[in-house]
Parts: structure tokens; sequence; C-alpha cells
């Protein structure tokens, strides 16, 4: 039993790392929006990212409350340990409605880049999407019923077909980002530079969300 709370906590305490990092990373970019980037987007898309980060920050709040419920509150109580505090189970569904919204956005932004001359590919995005929510909604459900760690079978269907649905959403998203960057190419070095950047950008990002 040590050996299976050993491989729940290290991951645990792996994730809670990597994500206080990425946290960060997320509001260097949101301070850089805001002060550099912001000036002649609407109301809607600053009201849209200030919603993105109070949920990425509900995210991580809830991720530190499990963790401490499971290494400080249950220490040395392995049979708690067993079960899944109701944060870590809450932030499984708060971190799909992020990731959600996001693929929603790149969808329009991908309808809006082919000029309204393609919905085949939005569409396929908004829906691989909103069936990666519908998924963890269950994932979530299952969750909340299941007894304990050893009795997550039910479940496990569920959250691998999320996970499955957020990494082909990702390619489809970059996928589209980059054909419809390439197509209003000039030929223009300075051009051709700026959007071979931009493109390069768009697949790291894509590869680092998978």
């Amino acid at each position: 039993m040590s050996a299976l709370l050993n491989r729940l906590l290290g991951a645990f305490f792996v994730g809670v790392v990597f994500s206080s990092i990425l946290y960060g990373v997320t509001w260097l970019q949101v301070y850089l929006y805001f002060t550099e980037h912001s000036s002649k987007d609407g109301a809607f898309l600053k009201s849209f990212v200030a919603v993105l980060v109070v949920l990425d920050s509900i995210h991580l709040a809830l991720l530190c409350h499990g963790f401490y419920i499971a290494a400080v509150t249950n220490f040395g109580n392995y049979l708690a340990d067993l079960h899944a505090p109701w944060s870590l189970v809450v932030q499984s569904i708060i971190g799909v409605a992020v990731t959600t919204c996001i693929q929603q956005f790149y969808a329009v932004r991908i309808y809006q880049l082919s000029q309204r001359k393609n919905v085949y590919m939005p569409l396929v995005i908004s829906v691989l999407s909103a069936t990666e929510f519908g998924f963890a909604i269950v994932f979530t459900v299952k969750s909340f019923q299941m007894g304990s760690y050893l009795e997550n079978a039910p479940s496990v269907p569920y959250g691998a077909s999320a996970l499955s649905l957020e990494v082909a959403c990702g390619v489809f998203i970059t996928a589209g980002m980059v054909y419809y960057v390439l197509q209003q190419r000039s030929g223009a070095k300075r051009t051709k530079r700026v959007v071979n950047l931009v493109i390069l950008y768009i697949v790291n990002s894509g590869a680092l969300n998978l």
C-alpha cells in the first residue's frame, strides 16, 4: 500500500509543481496582453481573458488544496489517502472547462482566418471540444461515486476519452492555424520570415499543450 501511495502522491506533487510553473507563465502572458496588446480589443475579449485567468486560479487552488489534504491532513493515514479529495475531483472539470473555452475560441479564429469560407474544420473542433467536456462531466460524476483509487475502473474510460479528444482538438487547431496563415503569406521576404515565425510559434504552442 505504501508503494501505491508513493506513486499517487508523487504524481500529485509533480502535477502541482508543473501546474504552478504554467500558472506563472499564464500570468506573464496576461500581464503582457493587458499592458501591450489589448488596446484594440473589445470588452468581450478582455473579459474572456479575465474569466480564463480566474478559472485557472481556481484550478490551481483546488490542486493545492487536494495535495494539502492528501499530504498533510491525511499524513500517515493510508486508508484516507486512498480516497480522492473532493477538490482533486472538482479541479478536473474546471481544467477541462478552461480548455474547452480556449478550443472554442480557436475554432472561431480559424473560421475568421478562412475569411468565413470554411465552416467544416471549426465545426469539427467545436464538436470534439463539446464531446470532450461531456466525457469530463461523466468522469467527474463517476469519480465522486468511487470509493477509492482502487475502485476507479468505471471512470477511467471517460477520462481517457476526454484526454484523447483534447489531443485531437489540439491537432486540428494547430493544422488549421498553420494552413490559413500559410494561405496569407505574400512573396516578400520580410513577410515570409514573420509568417514562418508565427507558424513556428503555433506549432510549438500546440505541442506544448499536447
